[in-house]
C-alpha cells in the first residue's frame, strides 16, 4: 500500500511586502540622515580646528618674536599702555621693526585679522573682533622704571565653519616677557638744569621816540649768557640788571631776552612796550 505526502508552499502577501519595504525605507532614511549629520559635524569640526590652529600659530609666532625682541612700544605714541591698545611695535632679534595690529580682510572688510607689518597671520575662518595689547616696563632706569618689559595679549572673535553655520565665540589671553636684561640707562639720571629768565620794561607805554628801561633776572645762566634783541645785545651781569633801550621806538615793540646755561640750553622771555597815542 503506497502513501504520499503533499506539501504546500505560500509566498508573502502584498501587505507584508509593503510593511517590509516601508520599514526598510524608514531604517535607511534614519541611517542616511545620521550619516549626513555626522559628515556635516565632521566638516564643522575640521573648519573650527583649522581656525584654532591658525590662531594658535599666530599667537605662538607673536609671543616668540616679542620674547626675543627689544624696544617695546605700544600705541601710536609709544611707551607703556596699561589701559590697552590695538597696536604694538618692537625690534626683533634681527633688528627689524615689527608691528602687530588688528586688520580686516574680505570685500566688505567684515573679517577681522591679526597682521604683522600689514601681512595677515590668521585664517579667514577666524574673525578677530578685538585685539588688545597691555604693555608695561618700557621705560628705562633713567625714568625710574625698574620693571622688566611685559606684554599681555587678549584676542576675542568668532570661528565659523561655513556660511549659514553657527559661529563659535572665543577669547584667548597670552603674555610674553622680554628675555634679555633690561638695564639700559638712557639719558642722565638727573634732570637737566634749565635756564630761566624774566624781562620787564619801565614804562610799558611810551611816547613815540621814547626809550624804555629794560630790566631782567635769570636763573642757571652762565656769566655772559643773557642778551636782548632790538639792538641791545649781550648784557652783564647776566644774573640781573637793567639797561635803557638802544633804539627809540615809534611803534609797539616786543623785546625778547635769551638766556643760555653752561650746557648750551637756552630759554627766552619777552615784554612788549606800546606807543602812547
Amino acid at each position: 500500500m503506497k502513501s504520499s505526502i503533499s506539501t504546500t508552499s505560500r509566498g508573502y502577501t502584498l501587505i507584508e511586502l509593503i510593511v517590509a519595504v516601508g520599514l526598510f525605507a524608514l531604517v535607511m532614511t534614519l541611517a542616511s540622515g545620521a550619516y549626513l549629520l555626522m559628515m556635516d559635524l565632521n566638516r564643522q569640526t575640521q573648519d573650527v580646528a583649522t581656525g584654532v590652529n591658525s590662531l594658535s600659530f599666530a599667537l605662538e609666532t607673536m609671543t616668540r618674536n616679542i620674547r626675543t625682541g627689544t624696544a617695546y612700544s605700544c600705541g601710536v605714541y609709544g611707551g607703556d599702555c596699561p589701559d590697552g591698545d590695538e597696536v604694538f611695535s618692537f625690534k626683533d632679534v634681527n633688528g627689524e621693526n615689527i608691528t602687530y595690529a588688528r586688520g580686516t580682510q574680505g570685500v566688505d572688510g567684515s573679517v577681522g585679522t591679526i597682521t604683522e607689518n600689514g601681512i595677515i597671520l590668521t585664517d579667514p575662518t577666524v574673525s578677530v573682533t578685538k585685539l588688545t595689547f597691555y604693555v608695561t616696563g618700557t621705560g628705562t632706569v633713567a625714568s625710574n622704571d625698574y620693571l622688566q618689559p611685559h606684554v599681555t595679549i587678549i584676542v576675542s572673535g568668532m570661528t565659523s565653519s561655513r556660511v549659514g553655520k553657527t559661529s563659535q565665540p572665543f577669547t584667548i589671553e597670552t603674555s610674553s616677557t622680554l628675555r634679555g636684561v633690561d638695564l639700559t640707562v638712557t639719558g642722565s639720571l638727573t634732570a637737566p638744569i634749565v635756564p630761566v629768565c624774566v624781562l620787564t620794561a619801565n614804562p610799558t607805554s611810551v611816547l613815540s621816540g621814547g626809550k624804555p628801561t629794560l630790566s631782567w633776572t635769570t636763573t642757571n645762566a652762565k656769566s655772559n649768557g643773557f642778551s636782548i634783541n632790538q639792538g641791545v645785545g649781550a648784557v652783564s651781569p647776566a644774573v640781573a640788571g637793567s639797561i635803557s633801550a638802544v633804539n627809540a621806538i615809534t611803534a609797539d615793540t616786543t623785546y625778547v631776552g635769551t638766556v643760555t646755561n653752561s650746557a648750551g640750553n637756552t630759554a627766552t622771555c619777552s615784554v612788549t612796550v606800546t606807543i602812547t597815542p
